[in-house]
């Protein structure tokens, strides 16, 4: 008996509603150029990081890593591959 009044509570719960249904047979979506959409899932350059790094004040809060923008500037040349690999491999294989 209880089996039976949960299964018909959940049944009713998600049986499929009958009613109009949405449908988008005329309906024209935005869509960007081929062009476009290679220039945003490329890798990002060299430059675009670090102009990304140098927009940032340097005495901004540090990050969970306890590093600041000003330590970012200061060591670029020692640590632009890691942070451009980070960020393609972010950008590639992160949600």
């Amino acid at each position: 008996m209880v089996k039976d009044k949960v299964r018909d509570f959940f049944k009713t719960r998600f049986d499929r509603v009958v009613g109009p249904h949405v449908r988008l047979d005329n309906v024209h979506f935005n869509s960007i150029s081929e062009a476009d959409n290679d220039m945003l899932v490329e890798s990002f350059s060299e430059e675009e990081v670090k102009n990304a790094v140098w927009s940032c004040h340097s005495s901004k809060s540090p990050g969970p890593n306890g590093f600041n923008f000003g330590f970012i500037k200061f060591s670029w040349d020692v640590i632009k591959k890691d942070i451009i690999l980070a960020m393609n491999d972010f950008s590639h294989y992160g949600k």
